[in-house]
């Protein structure tokens, strides 16, 4: 098993004492962001950079530490750079089009989890989230089993949203 196994499970791995989420936040700036550094518009780095800060962010709310907001923000603006890129281009990159419907969902995660009902990115994650069913990217009963939208299931617009009449 190496770290990114260890990483997953939440458990400490890499036979340096780091936490996975520690892991998690290497793999994106030592790999992917280096990677990005030499392509920009590699998009497989960009998701693997995306993916890895909110995996990281994911663990740190867990255990409530503080930079989860910034890893979160991270993966946001990491989403939003690649969801900028038209959709030829994931196809001349040889990305299937589920990728691009997964990374469309993966940051709908990300903007639920710094969501807060009081405000909060909330507007913006109610629309990736009608997007994203209207798209046929996921179905009302992958959002109601959610984890990362767990708090959003009291919002006066979920159950619209859960039901897939959006």
């Amino acid at each position: 098993r190496g770290w990114s196994a260890g990483a997953r499970d939440g458990r400490r791995g890499g036979g340096g004492g780091e936490s996975a989420a520690a892991l998690y936040a290497k793999a994106a700036t030592d790999g992917y962001e280096r990677g990005l550094r030499v392509s920009a518009r590699d998009l497989r780095c960009g998701i693997g950079a995306a993916d890895a800060w909110l995996s990281a962010a994911r663990l740190q709310r867990q255990r409530g530490e503080a930079d989860a907001a910034a890893s979160l923000g991270k993966a946001i603006g990491l989403f939003d750079a690649l969801l900028r890129q038209p959709e030829s281009e994931w196809i001349r990159q040889g990305l299937a089009s589920n990728e691009l419907g997964e990374a469309r969902y993966n940051a709908c995660c990300a903007l639920a989890l710094a969501s807060t009902p009081a405000g909060g990115r909330i507007g913006e994650c109610r629309a990736s989230l009608e997007a994203l069913v209207t798209a046929g990217d996921a179905t009302a009963s992958e959002l109601a089993a959610d984890d990362d939208l767990a708090h959003l299931r009291g919002v006066e617009w979920w159950p619209l949203l859960s039901s897939g009449t959006v």
